[in-house]
């Protein structure tokens, strides 16, 4: 099948189909090897995808007295406006008001919005292409698993250019396809005809690499002054398969393996211990990769 339509990274249209998951097709552009979905959801899909009757990340909330350390570091060392777009409840966007910056943040789940609010937090039930925000005026912007939601990462990453500052920080964090783990998990979905670990629609649009999603931000106009690596836990990879919602929405609210098993069924739990038999090893050594399966690219704006 031919898809009319250009690549989102480097405009060319040339694709093959990857694999069909939870009924959607991903794609893979055969310039650049960004991974995406066609069609995507309408708006009506995504607006029920996020939200905690969807079971998407029901009771995940923070304690404000646990701000977050990656971010307390680099709030501590100056004072500005900070943005964080896909901000959930608000930890960071907490974080940073506690450390005495002017601090906003954007959410599509109206839920997390509500709890947001509740702890006196400037948050925004919005997407950042509807975001009217002030122009070169934020000091550093988050986007913490933001990226590969949106339905346009070239008109997003230009929208965020924008709000912030020349010489302003661009945080980005997303999952990356070239790396051990999603490499195996996907052969090993093609041998035991399960679906394979690392997609996650319609929640993720995009699945971009340490190739060329820093090859795309150069070319949008930043810098790159850090990658960092980091494992997505073994947990998350196998509940994001999509055949055990029920254990994972149910891990989610207890934090309790043992009560996440005991209302699970038995086939189910079978197969989860199958799977995590046969990932386990693939995660221990992608543990002592250089490049592992989630990526934070710090950049600067010229």
């Amino acid at each position: 099948m031919k898809l009319n339509k250009k690549c989102n990274l480097c405009g060319k249209s040339s694709f093959k189909k990857v694999c069909i998951k939870n009924g959607w097709t991903l794609w893979e552009c055969n310039n650049c090897s960004l991974v995406f979905v066609h069609p995507q959801p309408i708006d009506k899909e995504l607006q029920e995808a996020y939200s905690y009757k969807s079971g998407y990340f029901e009771g995940v909330d923070f304690k404000e007295e646990e701000l977050d350390p990656y971010f307390e570091k680099i709030f501590k060392n100056k004072k500005g406006n900070f943005l964080d777009i896909g901000c959930g409840t608000g930890r960071i966007v907490y974080t940073a008001k506690m450390c005495g910056w002017k601090a906003k943040g954007l959410d599509l789940n109206k839920d997390a919005v509500e709890i947001a609010k509740k702890k006196g937090l400037d948050i925004i039930h919005s997407n950042i292409d509807d975001f009217n925000g002030r122009k070169n005026f934020y000091d550093i912007i988050n986007m913490g698993d933001l990226i590969e939601h949106v339905r346009n990462p070239e008109k997003t990453i230009r929208k965020a250019k924008t709000l912030l500052k020349k010489g302003g920080l661009l945080i980005i964090s997303t999952p990356n396809i070239n790396s051990f783990f999603p490499k195996y998990s996907f052969w090993i979905s093609k041998i035991f005809q399960i679906p394979w670990s690392h997609p996650s629609p319609p929640y993720h649009l995009f699945e971009f690499s340490n190739k060329n999603f820093p090859q795309f931000l150069e070319k949008e106009g930043f810098k790159i002054e850090k990658i960092t690596y980091s494992n997505i836990s073994l947990m998350y990879s196998i509940g994001n398969m999509g055949i055990f919602n029920k254990f994972k929405n149910e891990f989610r609210k207890g934090r309790s393996l043992k009560k996440a098993f005991l209302k699970n069924n038995f086939t189910n739990n079978l197969l989860i211990i199958f799977i995590s038999f046969i990932f386990l090893p693939s995660y221990i050594i992608s543990k002592f990769l250089k490049v592992k399966d989630e990526m934070k690219i710090i950049v600067t704006k010229k």
